[in-house]
């Protein structure tokens, strides 16, 4: 935690339309991982960030809080949470 993370969803006001199977919501398909330069160069969408760092504040040192940024953003306090499946 401490910084505000990347979500795989491009940005909506609110949650009208989201997919229910827990699949991203990105308009056409969403990459299959992170790393999808074709992707993460595009700043046609804003894509969702959640959470944040104690340097933002109280009230949004959660996973709920969620807000928005162009995908190619370079600021301190913004990163990305490593994960893998396992089989």
């Amino acid at each position: 935690g401490n910084v505000f993370e990347w979500a795989q969803d491009e940005w909506h006001n609110d949650y009208n339309g989201a997919p229910t199977d827990g699949k991203g919501w990105c308009n056409g398909d969403c990459p299959v991982n992170a790393s999808d330069s074709n992707y993460n160069a595009s700043d046609s969408a804003s894509r969702v960030i959640r959470g944040g760092g104690w340097g933002n504040g109280s009230s949004r040192i959660r996973s709920a809080y969620r807000t928005h940024s162009s995908p190619s953003a370079q600021v301190i306090g913004l990163g990305a949470r490593l994960s893998r499946s396992i089989p």
